[in-house]
């Protein structure tokens, strides 16, 4: 919640545009990803430790599973799931950084913008 909070007062501050939107993508990509992917190759590679010391361990998570974890892809896959329980919150967040970032210039434009917008999503989550 806080980052959301935070990311829309940063945009509405920079007079965010679509213009502006590969840019932003690429600085929340280049903020959240490094971490996130050494997190799932850390995971890896403790369950290749545990699979050598420890009989009736865990098997390793093919390649696609790896794959779909990387690009946020395992809500819209059925049957896939997450490597670390926690891990879908960065789903939501990156869902969340292309709403905002693809509403808000619109919102922008005007009231009547914004209330069409709001009315909109509260018809959709309701």
């Amino acid at each position: 919640v806080i980052s959301g909070v935070v990311i829309t007062l940063q945009l509405l501050k920079l007079d965010f545009t679509w213009r502006k939107l590969p840019r932003f993508l690429a600085r929340r990509s280049l903020r959240i990803e490094p971490t996130y992917v050494s997190a799932i190759l850390l995971l890896i590679f403790a369950l290749l430790l545990r699979q050598w010391f420890v009989s009736d361990s865990k098997a390793l998570p093919e390649l696609s599973q790896v794959l779909l974890n990387v690009f946020y892809l395992v809500p819209f896959v059925e049957g896939a799931k997450w490597l670390n329980a926690v891990y879908w919150t960065l789903g939501i967040e990156l869902q969340y950084y292309l709403c905002i970032a693809l509403l808000l210039p619109w919102m922008r434009r005007s009231l009547w913008h914004f209330r069409t917008t709001i009315a909109g999503l509260l018809i959709l989550f309701l």
